[in-house]
């Protein structure tokens, strides 16, 4: 038995093992990270999809690899932001008291919180409701004095919807409510 320790010692100190490759961190990945066993999923019902490159480069350092954000705010409405991970379960919000502040970047008050599995099924549920809700047949009828944005994002795949103005589809709006009234519970 100490000899096997010995030797299991040994091999540690010779370093990694050449036969296996090392993990490339800059390589960039094409397909989803493959969720935690007890991670929250959206449906693998077909779904129209955008490709993540479209998001503005400003956005895209803060929308999750797999979860949903939403953002509003405007020139006469304080700015808000609410993103759900759904790897790690974790919640993350912003709001700002000034009108016109911008929802992207840091915000007056910014704060996480963990979800629990209902409250994270409800919200995948809602999101994916939204994901599959066919598009208005007019254009949208924008206002500058608020907007909301909602991003739904599955590795690469992403919904990319600008209200431009308070986001008016049904299911997509319901999202955004109940994503707000998380802004108003508890902090704990």
């Amino acid at each position: 038995m100490r000899c096997a320790l010995l030797a299991m010692l040994a091999a540690c100190r010779s370093g990694p093992d050449p036969a296996i490759p090392a993990a490339d961190d800059s390589i960039e990945r094409t397909q989803p990270p493959r969720p935690r066993p007890n991670a929250m999923s959206f449906s693998s019902d077909p779904r129209p999809e955008r490709d993540r490159r479209i998001v503005p480069q400003a956005l895209a350092p803060q929308l999750p690899r797999r979860g949903i954000y939403a953002a509003g705010g405007g020139i006469v409405s304080s700015a808000w932001r609410v993103s759900i991970d759904l790897e790690t379960a974790n919640a993350s919000f912003g709001q700002s008291t000034a009108s016109g502040a911008s929802s992207i970047g840091t915000m007056e008050r910014q704060w996480s919180t963990q979800l629990d599995a209902q409250q994270l099924q409800t919200l995948v549920e809602a999101a994916d409701a939204a994901w599959r809700e066919p598009p208005p047949d007019g254009p949208p009828n924008p206002t500058a004095d608020y907007s909301e944005l909602l991003v739904l994002c599955d590795g690469d795949a992403i919904h990319y919807h600008d209200g431009y103005g308070p986001i008016r589809r049904p299911r997509a709006a319901e999202l955004i409510e109940r994503l707000r009234a998380l802004l108003q519970a508890p902090v704990e």
